[in-house]
């Protein structure tokens, strides 16, 4: 974001409200990105620095072009700024998926924006998570948690998944951001030749909706019981719901 800030300020002086409203932060968090900016410029031995006066953001007048376009290095940056809503969904994610207790502080060091901002996103994701049968916790001085049991967990990651894709899953091109972290240190290719092989071993083809299911729902159980034993213990009432004819639970 900050690189992002300052290669936009190269060009043009914009009103805070710019960046506010493009990185979805408050004004607090754009200022404290300012004077991290300002700080790296004077590390870098640049002759300038970026001034507010009345909420307008700009560079002063003796600018060192050159220097700074070699400092920002865009070309390997990965130019996606996330949305409030993204936000959100990798917060859920990380609580989902890690099972610690986590600080504002730490949230908002972690997404680079005000505890503000994360009080806010936490009033959102509480609410999105109750409606999924998961509670979300605070303790004073502790911070906050989740109480869900893992059945519920899991299908709550396969729903932001889902709801942060524009169409349909395929596990190869989704959003980075949301699935480097669930699927990291699962080897995806490796999944789809097993179900691949499974399919002509049953003379069945599955439909691309439910070969993705599958192979998510696959790469979820392994990174879910990486280390730990999230296992998902199924009622008798759970076993009578499903139909073991059907050749996909076969394939499974």
């Amino acid at each position: 974001r900050q690189k992002l800030i300052l290669y936009e300020l190269i060009n043009q002086g914009v009103d805070i409200s710019f960046f506010t409203e493009s990185f979805n932060v408050s004004s607090r968090t754009i200022r404290l990105d300012i004077d991290e900016i300002n700080a790296f410029l004077k590390s870098n031995k640049c002759n300038t620095f970026i001034s507010i006066k009345s909420n307008f953001i700009s560079l002063s007048d003796i600018v060192d072009v050159s220097n700074i376009k070699k400092l920002i290095v865009l070309g390997d940056y990965y130019l996606y700024t996330l949305s409030a809503e993204e936000r959100q969904a990798l917060i859920m994610i990380d609580l989902l998926l890690s099972g610690d207790v986590y600080t504002i502080d730490k949230l908002a060091s972690k997404f680079k924006v005000s505890r503000s901002t994360i009080q806010k996103d936490m009033r959102i994701i509480s609410v999105k998570l109750r409606d999924n049968k998961i509670n979300l916790l605070t303790k004073k001085g502790f911070g906050v948690y989740l109480d869900s049991s893992e059945l519920n967990k899991r299908k709550m990651i396969r729903k932001i998944v889902s709801e942060n894709l524009e169409d349909r899953f395929e596990i190869d091109d989704v959003v980075p951001a949301v699935t480097s972290k669930i699927f990291e240190n699962i080897n995806i290719n490796t999944i789809k030749v097993i179900i691949s092989e499974a399919e002509e071993r049953f003379n069945y083809r599955l439909t691309d909706i439910s070969f993705e299911g599958l192979l998510f729902h696959i790469a979820l159980s392994l990174k879910r019981n990486q280390g730990e034993e999230n296992y998902i213990n199924l009622t008798n009432e759970h076993m009578e719901s499903i139909s073991i004819t059907k050749k996909e639970y076969d394939i499974a």
